[in-house]
């Protein structure tokens, strides 16, 4: 399933979904009562299987949003801070001691909802040219989230890119 949604669909619709139907299947399984253990289960394996997709596509975006000359450096620092929240699992399992699994549920229900909806604010990159230097990159994220430009700055932008390639293989050339 994961290969289909990275092939074939938009990463931010991707992951702001799946992020979002998980942390109602968060609160879904807070409300439903202990003694469905049954239904309890089901819900949040299906909200793992949906999260799951968020993950992997999570990933993929990773790599599509940084230059190449800074991809291997972000996918890092982006992967290092997500496990930093692994090592809270303990504390996190005293606090379901502590607190109850209901309250715990509705915190994570809620920050994972908070995420599905930032999420939303982030550019699309699917189809999109992947940069290969940081000057591309800096044009792409102008282009993407600058949404007051006007379409003669777009133009203004490449012509002054193509100028200066050109200007650089004239160069070039009479060397």
């Amino acid at each position: 399933m994961s290969l289909g949604t990275t092939k074939y669909l938009k990463r931010i619709p991707i992951m702001a979904g799946s992020y979002g139907f998980f942390g109602v299947t968060l609160v879904a399984t807070a409300f439903t009562p202990k003694a469905l253990s049954t239904l309890r289960i089901t819900i949040r394996m299906m909200g793992w299987l949906v999260y799951t997709l968020g993950y992997t596509t999570q990933f993929i975006y990773i790599n599509e949003v940084n230059p190449t000359v800074a991809r291997s450096g972000a996918f890092g620092l982006c992967t290092t801070f997500g496990r930093l929240g692994a090592t809270l699992e303990p504390w996190i399992y005293i606090a379901t001691q502590s607190w109850g699994n209901t309250l715990v549920l509705i915190i994570y229900s809620v920050m994972i909802l908070a995420i599905a909806a930032l999420v939303t604010l982030l550019p699309e990159t699917f189809g999109s040219v992947l940069t290969d230097t940081l000057e591309e990159g800096e044009r792409y994220s102008e282009t993407k989230l600058s949404k007051k430009k006007s379409v003669q700055d777009h133009v203004e932008h490449l012509e002054a890119y193509k100028k200066v390639a050109t200007e650089d293989g004239e160069a070039e050339i009479r060397v």
